[in-house]
């Protein structure tokens, strides 16, 4: 995403932001070194990256323990073992349980009301010809604004029926606590400080890994990092979450991203750095499995 005074284009990641990521989690680096022995034997399995001929993953879901995940088992988690039937549809929303999905017309039912913002977001269309324009919107909870941080904003993404209206949430996990961030509710799960095995326990496999592309050896690295990310999709409501892996550092979550089904279901553009041009594509489903697809294909290679 690049981003202007008081609007954020949605393309792959520029590099201001990894830049700005490299630094956040090269931060993050240090201060993991100097963790005790203790801290750093607990994250043996995880950096050690795996590299394996068999290609069969179907063992990768979450009843492999905690403690035998690695990189090779996040990245390459059997997707085809995902659950629908595990989101019981209750969301934390800012901290406050409610029932998706996160329609205008809900929102206002559970007496939550809005303002218009000066923030807006705009997403490349027609294979990066054009954009749309979403208008961004506080949220106000019993007359408080949210979410909490100020830098964060929600984003209107309006239909031709006002009643089916729906929001967009994108929160950086450097701010993450439960009154700044929309996540399923997991039981037993500290929401101030959510891990990549909370949503594999609570949630099970994703959906979809986007960014996952190639099999492992083969990811692109910048700053070191490997990034792909976990979707969740649950037709109403979709969760994405961003994720950098390191071989010092282990695994974080730098994004947590909620959305509808218009937004979900719209025509995407997606830039190609390779290409260095747009592919358009019906609806994020359909690029998922596009990349689904190309990581099987690259599997057997």
């Amino acid at each position: 995403m690049e981003q202007t005074t008081n609007n954020k284009i949605i393309i792959i990641v520029g590099i201001g932001v990894v830049l700005a990521i490299g630094a956040f989690l090269g931060f993050k680096l240090l201060s993991k070194d100097n963790n005790t022995n203790e801290s750093n034997k607990s994250n043996t399995n995880l950096i050690q990256e795996t590299k394996t001929n068999n290609n069969d993953y179907s063992n990768y879901t979450s009843s492999i323990p905690k403690e035998e995940r690695t990189i090779d088992y996040y990245y390459n988690i059997y997707t085809p073992a995902f659950d629908k039937s595990k989101y019981d549809k209750k969301i934390s929303f800012f901290g406050n349980i409610i029932e998706g999905p996160l329609t205008i017309k809900n929102l206002t039912n559970n007496n939550y009301t809005f303002k218009n913002n000066s923030y807006s977001m705009k997403v490349k269309v027609d294979n990066g010809k054009s954009t749309e324009t979403y208008k961004g919107i506080d949220v106000y909870i019993n007359g408080t604004r949210y979410p909490q941080d100020s830098l964060s904003s929600v984003v209107l993404i309006e239909t031709e029926n006002n009643e089916n209206d729906e929001i967009y949430f994108d929160q950086s996990s450097i701010f993450q606590d439960n009154k700044n961030i929309i996540v399923p509710n997991m039981k037993n799960v500290d929401l101030n400080n959510i891990t990549i095995d909370d949503l594999i326990d609570s949630l099970g496999v994703p959906t979809y890994v986007d960014g996952r592309e190639t099999k492992l050896e083969n990811a692109k690295k910048s700053f070191g990092l490997i990034y792909f990310s976990y979707i969740y999709d649950y037709d109403d409501d979709i969760f994405k979450f961003d994720l950098t892996y390191s071989k010092n550092g282990g695994i974080d979550i730098t994004d947590m991203i909620y959305m509808g089904k218009q937004y979900y279901n719209r025509k995407v553009s997606i830039f190609n750095i390779d290409s260095n041009d747009y592919t358009e594509y019906n609806n994020s489903k359909e690029y998922y499995e596009h990349q689904y697809k190309l990581y099987q294909e690259d599997l057997k290679k």
